[in-house]
């Protein structure tokens, strides 16, 4: 065995406030980027947060592994915990009750399955079965949007140690000798693992960029390559000083700011295209401790504040900004002003929230954490449920076929008699169009449907003069008049509709993931 002073061959991680700038540089991308402030490619932002986790937890758990033998998963997931958990908490009760207290009802229940998927850190395999799209966000408000990579890191967080521990613990059983393992065949094996990880997850990534979108954009699975290049270069060690390490920040710093200003909308992405930011951050994590050394401090430790306040701040700035555009007109200066509104509020939950629930010892007891975790699930869970969403819902009914029926509306005797504009909330909820209920179930093609499925209503004579209706809902909202002029002429009425994928491109901003298989 070595001697203790010989057992570390590599170097401690200890504080990086080149780390911290970059995190400050991510974090400001996405937020100019969110804003609308000219960064069309800021969004490449969450791409440096996911290296940055891979770097620094991999880095972590190696020197854990290298000087103990082995990891406390108990301790790191604790740990993961008192750092994210009660500040996530916090905005999404503000968030939870924004939405109660401002939106239209039929627009809460939405709102507050998203932040259940949120709360448990599923946020971006909700946004998958939604055929959701990042880069091409819907009308409908989605305050926890930005959660899904939250919800992605977590997943990671989750995942990587039980790889640390698996392959220590399959190192300790090749040993011909029972004892520790030396410390200075952890992290070969660690970065050797991490490697497979990284080609299976990009190879994963590329082939579902052609099949589903959705899933390469928003899946832990394809975005694992990320982290795993980031835990490479952690474990590794390595580090460039001086000229050259000054040099590699630069041309690194040059390549993410390219992609964050050159990146559009219309960029397919992750793909190829992703490369850039990635090894951009990899390089501002090799050499950018010679870079902050030249830098002036004064810039440097704008950007460590920022950086340092991150988590927080990307918590608030979405929920602000889309409660900005809800009540507002939404200009440019209220949006600037969102911003500073949600950089304030995360300096208040930094110091409140953030950091005394990581230093507070009582937290730190053995229960503690445990008791916390399902206290705020609860919380999340009750909360979202029990107090906001209508109880007791009757099954969905098939609305009144009214234009079939071709009722007579009689004049009011009193004002108290006047019909209502709209069904009331429980009843609105539980109404669907006629095309997609009952009997005619199923002939509304979902989102990941590729063939069309026609729908025959009408004369069923062969002769029989045909209407033909293709598109959307927005197409399937006329079924009931057109059926009536369909029966009254004798005709047959086919309708062939699949969810928000207009015939005409560009009519409406839902993914292109849902389009595309349409025109297929």
């Amino acid at each position: 065995m070595q001697p203790d002073d010989q057992v570390r061959r590599y170097p401690a991680l200890g504080f990086r406030p080149d780390i911290q700038a970059l995190r400050g540089i991510a974090v400001l991308a996405v937020l100019v980027y969110h804003a609308g402030f000219g960064l069309p490619g800021g969004f490449v932002g969450v791409d440096a947060f996911f290296v940055l986790s891979g770097y620094l937890i991999a880095t972590l758990l190696g020197e854990e592994a290298e000087s103990t033998g082995g990891i406390r998963l108990a301790a790191f997931w604790g740990r993961r915990f008192r750092r994210l958990l009660p500040a996530s908490l916090v905005v999404l009760g503000a968030t939870a009750f924004w939405a109660w207290l401002t939106l239209p009802r039929l627009d809460v229940q939405p709102v507050m399955s998203s932040i259940r998927s949120a709360g448990l850190y599923v946020a971006n395999f909700a946004f998958i079965a939604k055929s959701r799209n990042y880069l091409e966000p819907v009308d409908d408000p989605e305050p926890v949007l930005h959660f899904w990579s939250l919800s992605v890191e977590e997943q990671f967080y989750a995942v990587i140690p039980l790889i640390v521990f698996a392959t220590i613990w399959l190192l300790l059983r090749r040993r011909p000798e029972p004892g520790s393992l030396p410390p200075t065949r952890v992290r070969p094996f660690l970065i050797g693992v991490f490697a497979m990880i990284a080609v299976a997850s990009f190879g994963a990534m590329l082939v579902a960029m052609r099949t589903d979108p959705s899933f390469a954009f928003f899946s832990s699975s394809t975005r694992a390559w990320q982290f795993a290049m980031g835990a490479m270069l952690g474990l590794s060690a390595l580090r460039l000083s001086g000229t050259s390490g000054v040099v590699v920040s630069l041309a690194s710093l040059g390549a993410f700011a390219w992609a964050c200003l050159t990146y559009r909308e219309s960029t397919t992405y992750p793909g190829w295209a992703a490369l850039v930011p990635t090894v951009g951050t990899l390089g501002l994590l090799w050499g950018g401790r010679a870079l902050a050394d030249r830098t002036p401090s004064r810039l440097v430790a704008t950007l460590v504040h920022f950086g340092t306040v991150s988590y927080s701040l990307y918590l608030w700035h979405w929920f602000i900004l889309v409660a900005v555009a809800e009540q507002t007109d939404d200009g440019p200066a209220i949006r600037g002003v969102g911003l500073l509104a949600s950089w304030g509020l995360s300096v208040v939950t930094y110091r409140l929230v953030e950091d005394p629930a990581r230093k507070t010892k009582w937290l730190r007891r053995r229960f503690a954490t445990p008791a916390m975790v399902v206290v705020s699930l609860l919380l999340i869970l009750i909360g979202t449920t029990s107090l906001f969403d209508a109880a007791d819902e009757p099954p969905l009914a098939e609305a009144p076929d009214y234009a079939a029926d071709e009722p007579r509306a009689e004049a009011p005797d009193s004002a108290a008699d006047e019909p209502r504009a709209a069904p009331d909330y429980s009843e609105a909820r539980r109404l669907r169009a006629p095309l997609y209920v009952g009997k005619n179930r199923g002939c509304n093609g979902g989102f990941d449907a590729t063939k069309p499925v026609p729908c025959d209503f009408g004369s069923t004579a062969q002769d029989a003069f045909e209407i033909a209706v293709v598109g959307e809902s927005h197409a399937g909202q006329w079924y009931s008049p057109l059926r009536a002029i369909a029966e009254q002429a004798h005709a047959r009425l086919r309708y062939v509709t699949k969810s928000s994928c207009p015939l005409v491109d560009g009519i409406t901003t839902i993914a292109r993931s849902a389009q595309r298989s349409h025109w297929q």
